[in-house]
């Protein structure tokens, strides 16, 4: 049918592929964010302020039974009872399960690193990836740089000589 009714098709059928390119170009779009997002804005990316402290840490136990933390340039630990250690319980399995992934050795040390600002990363040199821990919460962040960096052990009854 030409005419009147095969003209109103013919629009029909362009405003389709004109749709079709939209949603294509919008799905792209959605995916460079998504990419770009991944690997070049990630959380994981070091903040880039000078690191002032760096502290090897070796993170050990299981959320049933709390976490013991080994400070390797003192040789003191600090052992957590289940549920004391907090976020940081959270953490040690968000680190074990990113090297189980990665088929890496769990019991290494790990890395936390003070920046000039004030922010804490830690970095696991065994999967390469580096947390910036600032998008966790004031508190959380206060009691991981208190016990990763070790400031936790002036007046306190938990660190044991190893």
């Amino acid at each position: 049918m030409k005419g009147r009714d095969g003209a109103l098709f013919d629009y029909v059928e362009q405003d389709r592929k004109v749709m079709r390119v939209v949603f294509f170009g919008l799905v792209l779009i959605v995916l460079m964010i998504a990419w770009h997002q991944r690997y070049e804005d990630s959380p994981q990316k070091p903040n880039g302020a000078p690191i002032v402290a760096e502290n090897q840490v070796l993170l050990s136990g299981h959320v049933r039974n709390g976490t013991t933390i080994v400070y390797l340039s003192s040789g003191k630990t600090l052992h957590l009872s289940n549920g004391e250690g907090g976020f940081l319980e959270t953490f040690a399995n968000v680190v074990r399960r990113s090297r189980l992934i990665a088929d890496k050795n769990q019991s290494a040390p790990i890395i936390a690193q003070l920046h000039s600002d004030g922010q804490l990363s830690v970095r696991d040199p065994q999967t390469g990836r580096t947390f910036s821990l600032q998008s966790y919460g004031e508190d959380n962040v206060a009691f991981l740089t208190r016990v990763l960096m070790g400031s936790h052990l002036i007046n306190t009854n938990h660190a044991t000589e190893a």
